[in-house]
């Protein structure tokens, strides 16, 4: 779960990455209540998908 005191780092890895916080945390987090924590997606499957979706900044 994203507790208030992760959002200045999602803000600060926003900036590193040049994309907006709320760009990071949709790449980071979209899709994951129906794919990631019901077991439709395994860890390294999830992780490849949020690395595409950061793009190649993040490889």
């Amino acid at each position: 779960m994203l507790s208030p005191d992760h959002l200045p780092a999602a803000a600060e890895w926003g900036d590193r990455l040049g994309i907006p916080q709320h760009a990071f945390l949709a790449a980071l987090f979209a899709g994951n209540d129906d794919q990631m924590l019901i077991g439709r997606r395994g860890r390294e499957a999830w992780w490849r998908l949020v690395r595409r979706r950061l793009g190649p900044t993040v490889a």
